[in-house]
């Protein structure tokens, strides 16, 4: 097995109201379509070799988010006591979201990643 990785894109107004109550964002997740829905992005265990490829360091030498190395652990939980599979879930708000953005197409453009 291994652990999965998924990322789910919401306005700011629905990430409220999954802080306010994180059963919803369950629901959302395990609908019966959310896999067929453009919101979702499953990306298997991908995400690993991906933030590998971005920060040069595996989850586990991960002590502290940096702005690339959040994309995939914020370390900002929505609830504490909801476990998803592997934990509770985890956000970006939307300014975090285009910060994250831009620094990765500026160190993609530079050749010049976090190591």
């Amino acid at each position: 097995m291994g652990m999965v990785g998924s990322m789910i894109r919401v306005s700011e107004e629905e990430l409220n109201s999954f802080i306010e109550n994180s059963e919803l964002v369950e629901n959302k997740i395990n609908s019966e379509k959310s896999f067929e829905q453009d919101w979702f992005f499953d990306l298997g265990k991908d995400w690993d070799g991906i933030q590998y490829l971005l920060t040069g360091k595996g989850v586990s030498e991960l002590s502290e988010p940096t702005i690339l190395a959040r994309a995939f652990f914020s370390y900002q939980i929505l609830d504490e006591d909801q476990d998803l599979g592997y934990g509770p879930a985890q956000y970006l708000t939307s300014a975090q979201v285009k910060e994250t953005s831009d620094w990765t197409a500026r160190a993609a453009r530079t050749n010049r990643f976090n190591w």
